[in-house]
């Protein structure tokens, strides 16, 4: 289940957002992403908390906060203001040090404001400035068959955002263990903000709790992730799953385990995972949604799979989660990260089967031009999905199948229409889409074949 296409590759940006999912959502720019308060000007050169603040006139955004508590002479930044330059801020709330861009002040999940300086001189007269946002065009209608694609992937990525921004009170039920002798290692102090942004989205959905061993040593790894009520029943007892710097290993429950091999910036280095852990962590996710633990987790070909998840959608919507993720948590821009999810490493065909075709993968199949292509088709399929019935319905598919056992069942019930009728709009959708014609197609024995014209 590792992602193989390039999600990881090319994540250049600095590492950045500092553990608060809503202080994280960005959009499309590297500016603040809430509604602006106001702006706040400051006549003389200040410091709060060590941190110098110029003279000028500042940009205020608050997010689950209002502007009234924020702003003014008597509001909070005004009274960070009078602090004296090393006094630490007034409790709960604290300076954001590893925030992008403009300084952020927090007083827990999905609460604080950020101040951007726009001016260095005074200006005489301050007035809000209109945020910019990507614009997103709402023509799109659910399951049609001719539109830009781009309408598409941003409204999937912002319906995702929006749920995203919601989630700020949900239940965090996650616990990391760290190894001692990662302490100096960069990658470790990485992985651990990623996987506390991307626990603070889904851990509510786990019937006890989500766990990450993060160890230099696989042994060690192994007995935390046992010490801790996990197993590795699917990992056949080991964490040596390669992927570039790190060797990985899960359960099917709760439990993921990383093996840090060499030390690597993930906001320097291409290779070093930040789309690995999101990827992965999602799929503890769909088999908790699904009460699916002990079942297939996909079809694998067996009578006893049939009716579980399409081998697309357990992937892909890994894929689209990951890239989700890692540009809302890089503050970059989601079409980037989706190019790089969908670069294509395979050598035969590459998308040219029938979505339908990408639905059964089996155990022994290894990494064939079907099994590439299921990674990226279905990332496609997932945002036509989420367009169309929004990110919480798509969740509630998964959920649903706990009551039905029956994917093409809960798709039906969740979506309105038969998976029948979804493939048939998706084939029609495919030039829209820009994947390429169906060239090829699956056997009775499962053996991709080009199609004589």
């Amino acid at each position: 289940m590792r992602i193989k296409g390039g999600v990881a590759k090319g994540l250049l940006i600095s590492m950045i957002l500092a553990l608060i999912p809503l202080s994280a959502f960005g959009t499309n720019h590297a500016g603040p992403k809430t509604p602006s308060c106001g702006n706040y000007k400051v006549s003389t050169n200040e410091i709060i908390v060590g941190v110098k603040f110029p003279k000028g006139t500042y940009q205020i955004n608050a997010f689950g906060i209002s502007c009234a508590k924020v702003m003014g002479s008597k509001g909070l930044f005004a009274k960070f203001l009078k602090l004296k330059d090393k006094d630490p801020l007034p409790k709960p709330w604290y300076y954001l040090a590893d925030a992008v861009g403009a300084p952020k002040f927090s007083s827990g999940p999905g609460v604080g404001f950020r101040v951007q300086l726009i001016a260095a001189r005074p200006t005489p007269t301050p007035s809000p400035t209109p945020e910019k946002t990507p614009t997103i065009d709402n023509s799109f209608v659910p399951w049609s068959t001719e539109f830009a694609i781009e309408n598409v992937s941003e409204r999937a990525f912002k319906s995702f955002l929006d749920w995203s921004k919601e989630q700020a009170l949900s239940p965090r039920k996650h616990q990391v263990i760290v190894q001692d002798t990662l302490k100096d290692f960069k990658i470790v102090e990485d992985l651990q903000k990623i996987d506390k942004f991307t626990s603070g989205l889904f851990s509510q959905y786990f019937k006890t709790k989500s766990v990450t061993v993060i160890g230099s040593d696989e042994q060690w790894v192994i007995s935390q992730i046992f010490a801790s009520g996990g197993n590795l029943r699917n990992s056949q007892g080991r964490c040596n799953e390669r992927y570039d710097f790190l060797n990985i290993c899960m359960n099917r429950d709760s439990h993921f385990g990383m093996v840090v091999l060499d030390d690597c910036l993930l906001s320097k280095s291409p290779p070093c995972g930040i789309s690995l852990l999101p990827h992965e962590y999602f799929h503890l996710v769909q088999l908790n949604l699904a009460d699916n633990v002990e079942g297939q987790h996909w079809n694998y070909g067996f009578e006893e799979a049939k009716n579980s998840f399409p081998h697309w959608l357990v992937e892909g919507s890994a894929n689209f989660i990951a890239s989700a993720i890692a540009s809302i948590y890089l503050d970059g821009k989601y079409s980037d990260f989706r190019k790089q999810s969908l670069s294509n490493r395979s050598r035969g065909p590459h998308m040219a089967n029938a979505l339908v075709d990408y639905e059964v993968i089996t155990p022994n199949q290894g990494w064939d031009e079907i099994r590439a292509s299921s990674y990226n088709i279905g990332h496609i399929a997932t945002e036509y999905i989420v367009a169309s019935i929004g990110f919480q319905k798509f969740l509630e598919i998964w959920k649903d199948y706990a009551v039905t056992k029956n994917f093409y069942l809960s798709f039906e019930r969740i979506t309105g229409i038969s998976t029948t009728t979804f493939y048939s709009k998706f084939e029609s959708a495919r030039q829209s889409l820009r994947i390429p014609p169906v060239t090829w197609k699956r056997d009775e024995n499962l053996q991709n074949k080009i199609i004589n014209p």
